[in-house]
C-alpha cells in the first residue's frame, strides 16, 4: 500500500527539480520508518544470485578453455567476447547495488535519479543475447535456403530488440 507523501524538496540533494511535489512513498512501519524490504531487498537477492551464477559461468568458461583447445578461433572469440561483456554487466549491477543500499543508504530520494549503471543494463543485456543469437543465426544460415529466411526474419527481430534497449535506456 502507497500513501503520498508531500515534501518541500528545495534543502535535499537535488534530487527533485520541483519545490513540492508529491512523491509516492511505501507506507510507514510500526518504528516510523519507511520499509525498504519490499524494494531493496528483492534488488540485493537478485543481485546475490545473478553473482551465483556468474561464477558458474567462470567456470564454465575454464572448462571450456580446458576441454575444447581446439575450437575454432571464430567461436573461442565469442567466448571471450561474452564473458567480458557479462563481467561488464556483473560490474553494473554490483555497482548500482551499493549506489543505493550503502552510498544512500535510507536515502529514499536517491531512487529519484536513476543511477548510470541501472539505465546502461538493458543496452548490455541485449548486446549480450544478440551475440549469442547472431552466432546460432549464422549456423542456421549454414543450413540452406528456407532456414534463411527465419535467420533474416530473426536478426529483424533482434535489431528491433536492441533499437528498444537503447531508446529505453536513453529515456532514462
Amino acid at each position: 500500500m502507497f500513501i503520498t507523501h508531500s515534501m518541500d524538496t528545495s534543502t535535499t540533494s537535488g534530487f527533485v527539480s520541483t519545490s513540492n511535489s508529491e512523491l509516492p512513498l511505501p507506507a510507514l512501519g510500526a518504528s516510523g520508518s519507511i520499509s525498504m524490504d519490499g524494494i531493496m531487498g528483492v534488488y540485493l537477492l537478485g543481485t546475490s544470485s545473478s553473482l551465483l551464477l556468474y561464477g558458474l559461468s567462470l567456470h564454465q568458461l575454464y572448462r571450456y578453455f580446458r576441454l575444447h583447445p581446439n575450437d575454432t578461433l571464430y567461436i573461442r572469440i565469442i567466448v571471450v567476447v561474452v564473458m567480458l561483456l557479462e563481467t561488464f554487466h556483473s560490474v553494473m549491477v554490483s555497482s548500482s547495488c551499493y549506489h543505493y543500499l550503502v552510498s544512500h543508504f535510507g536515502n529514499i530520494l536517491a531512487f529519484l535519479k536513476t543511477f548510470w549503471s541501472v539505465a546502461l543494463a538493458p543496452v548490455t543485456s541485449s548486446v549480450i543475447t544478440g551475440v549469442a543469437q547472431i552466432f546460432f543465426a549464422r549456423r542456421v544460415y549454414l543450413l540452406g535456403f528456407i532456414p534463411r529466411l527465419l535467420v533474416f526474419m530473426a536478426s529483424v527481430f533482434l535489431l528491433v530488440h536492441i533499437g528498444l534497449a537503447l531508446t529505453l535506456t536513453i529515456q532514462m
